[in-house]
């Protein structure tokens, strides 16, 4: 899912996306990955809405985000890069590779959850209301990153 923050400090309802990509080579393992991407500005995110396919190190930068408070990896200083991405590994597997992993709207898990009419583009600009399905999401973006104080 993926939801962006309205000019008035509220959070959008989510927009369902798909990532896809590959891999070539003798692999074995089995592994779950939690995975958040922050987008860092909005071209990214706008040919997301635009109803484009957006590769990740063409269209946009990617680079893991900033660990701690200074320690930072695969990025600099300004956090100069069009995506942050955060995982989570478990199993057999360890790390993730986004280079060349291609996201994607789910159209068909938007129409779903916020009916035939529903653009990536009107829900990520809060044109749509949030659904029950989405309500837990946007509720708990709103409680950990709140609106700043004007």
């Amino acid at each position: 899912m993926v939801a962006q923050r309205l000019p008035d400090g509220r959070w959008s309802p989510p927009a369902f996306i798909q990532i896809g990509g590959g891999s070539f080579g003798a692999q074995l393992g089995v592994s779950s990955t939690d995975l958040v991407l922050v987008f860092t500005d909005a071209k990214g995110l706008d040919l997301l809405m635009k109803g484009k396919d957006l590769k990740l190190g063409v269209d946009a930068s990617v680079a893991a985000g900033p660990i701690g408070r200074s320690a930072e990896a695969g990025v600099n200083a300004n956090l100069e890069t069009g995506v942050l991405a955060y995982s989570r590994s478990k199993g057999l597997f360890a790390g993730i590779a986004l280079d060349g992993a291609v996201l994607d709207i789910d159209q068909n898990m938007n129409k779903k959850v916020y009916g035939e009419s529903a653009s990536a583009e009107d829900i990520l600009n809060g044109r749509v209301r949030a659904s029950s399905v989405a309500l837990p999401f946007t509720d708990t973006l709103s409680r950990i990153i709140p609106r700043k104080a004007d």
